[in-house]
């Protein structure tokens, strides 16, 4: 009998030696400069994107995976003598990516294929999709994979601060947090994704970005006690002093189980701009 195979899509913002190490697939999507195309996390890792962003005379554009990226994820993991997939994937809120995996799944009726809207993104699909990894590789069912998936994903909290929202507006990736448009000034606001349907959504608005960064470390706070075991992963758009030190913070009052920090990779990035840092996270 094979093992099930696990795949997620390159806004995992994970490196792909990380990700290939724990048995997880990657299907790409696009960063765009100009006329220039670069496969996320490929042909253009996180360094690279940053320093196109801050030298390049284009704003970058994204693009999602066509279904026939999916389709070939899909036939390599049956190749590879999977018995079926689980395919962990981007918020259907913020991006049409799931939408080009169902599709392709259609193309392969025989081939059991569980997808997973996380309503995350970021570094949240990439623990999300290493942790079903591992329980795939312990001969885990395709059911018991997905679920576990699914468990994770409704036990996880997404909050991302950004500079400015003119990233998010001009991507038209900005959901609900529309409303703050042009009432900001000083102001930060602490973002999620929603539960009920993956939409960008303002939490509150803070003032400052040192306060900002406090708050979320006291909103971790809140909704899991200190001194639990935490999945935990902190990301940031080249503001690396920042994340840094909100990820230390958090790591001297939780016991962290396979911690993740990092820069955020060329689609995220496009989408919340410079200066944007987050976490994901959820109890273990």
């Amino acid at each position: 009998m094979g093992q099930i195979a696990v795949i997620c899509d390159s806004t995992c913002d994970m490196p792909h030696e990380l990700m290939a190490a724990g048995g997880v697939s990657v299907v790409p999507l696009k960063a765009i400069f100009g006329s220039e195309v670069y496969q996320d996390n490929i042909e253009l890792s996180a360094a690279a994107f940053w320093e196109k962003v801050r030298n390049s005379p284009h704003r970058p554009r994204t693009s999602q995976p066509a279904p026939g990226e999916f389709i070939q994820a899909y036939e390599a993991a049956r190749a590879a003598g999977a018995d079926g997939a689980v395919v962990v994937l981007l918020s259907s809120g913020v991006s049409g990516t799931y939408q080009a995996a169902r599709i392709a799944r259609e193309a392969l009726p025989d081939f059991p294929i569980e997808l997973i809207d996380t309503k995350l993104a970021s570094g949240g699909i990439g623990m999300v999709a290493l942790e079903a990894a591992k329980v795939a590789r312990r001969g885990a069912s395709l059911a018991e994979v997905a679920a576990l998936a699914r468990r994770r994903c409704e036990q996880a909290w997404l909050l991302l601060v950004v500079d400015s929202l003119e990233w998010l507006h001009r991507n038209g990736r900005i959901g609900r947090a529309a409303a703050l448009l042009g009432s900001l000034f000083s102001l930060r606001p602490i973002l999620t994704l929603a539960k009920s349907d993956g939409v960008i959504t303002p939490i509150e608005r803070t003032r400052g970005r040192a306060r900002a960064l406090a708050r979320v470390g006291e909103l971790v706070r809140e909704k899991v006690p200190v001194g639990s075991r935490l999945h935990l992963a902190v990301l940031h758009g080249d503001c690396e002093r920042d994340g840094r030190r909100l990820y230390d913070e958090l790591a001297q009052q939780y016991e962290l189980v396979d911690p993740y920090f990092g820069p955020v990779g060329s689609v995220i990035g496009s989408n919340i701009g410079p200066g944007a840092f987050g976490v994901v996270f959820y109890p273990d």
